[in-house]
Formats: C-alpha cells, structure tokens, sequence
C-alpha cells in the first residue's frame, strides 16, 4: 500500500514538473557557447599532451647533460694526467 502511494505521489510530480518545463527551450546562442566549450577543452587537452612530451624531453636532457658532464670532467683529468706526464710533472700520490 504505501509502495503505490509513493509511486503516485512521484508520478504525479514527475507530470507536474514536465508540464511545467514543457515551454523551456535553449537560448538561442547554447550551440555556440557548447561548441567553443568544447573547443577549449580539446585545446586544454592537446596542450596537455605537449607538457608532458616537454617533461620528459626535458627530464632526458637533464640526464644527458649529468653524464656529459661527468664524462668531460673525466677527460679533463685524463687529458691533465697525461700532460704532466709529457712534462715529467706527474704528482705522486701517497
């Protein structure tokens, strides 16, 4: 019993409500201001893709530039080492 009271009171208020917004309709500029939403956000997304390529670029080049530069300070000590030892100036170590 109280299972179809409930029922009616929804349908009767669902009626209501659709004869009432029955006359609504969009504004006459919905379509353009959906369709430049929607513009926006795929923009949004595909700027968001660069981002993260530029990240990783970055975090490459980050790496790259370590190592490169641990290799060239290697080869400065090398490159010293053998010049003093062109000169006969090597330092001894203890």
């Amino acid at each position: 019993m109280v299972h179809d009271r409930d029922e009616a009171f929804i349908d009767e208020r669902l009626a209501r409500i659709s004869k009432e917004t029955a006359s609504l309709r969009p504004r006459p500029d919905f379509r353009r201001r959906v369709q430049r939403a929607l513009d926006a956000e795929r923009e949004a997304d595909s700027r968001r893709i660069f981002v993260r390529a530029g990240r990783l670029v970055l975090a490459a080049a980050m790496v790259l530039a370590i190592g490169t530069l641990a290799f060239a300070a290697e080869r400065n000590r090398a490159a010293n080492e053998a010049t003093a030892i062109s000169y006969g100036v090597e330092e001894l170590e203890w």
